[in-house]
């Protein structure tokens, strides 16, 4: 959280913390814990949540309070017809 609110102080327009959960994409990436979203809200700037979010926990950093989420292995994991649907199931859980 120092770092983010440091960031911001630097002139960040938001901030990002991750791995939310274990990814694949980064298998050795630290865990970010869901409740710097809540903190994040005094920094006034939106907050985004990457590392291993799926369609299964979304709602989870949702809830925490993310403003965004940044996804790979959930999108391109998957068929290649798979992904625009996947996309939208994403999007749509804003």
């Amino acid at each position: 959280f120092e770092r983010a609110k440091s960031a911001v102080q630097q002139g960040a327009d938001y901030v990002a913390f991750g791995a939310c959960f274990p990814s694949g994409t980064k298998p050795n990436a630290p865990r970010a814990e869901l409740n710097l979203f809540s903190q994040a809200k005094i920094l006034k700037v939106p907050s985004v949540a990457i590392g291993g979010i799926t369609l299964e926990n979304v709602s989870n950093v949702i809830n925490a309070g993310a403003n965004a989420i940044a996804v790979i292995g959930e999108l391109f994991n998957r068929d290649i017809q798979d992904i625009a649907p996947c996309a939208q199931q994403f999007s749509s859980s804003f």
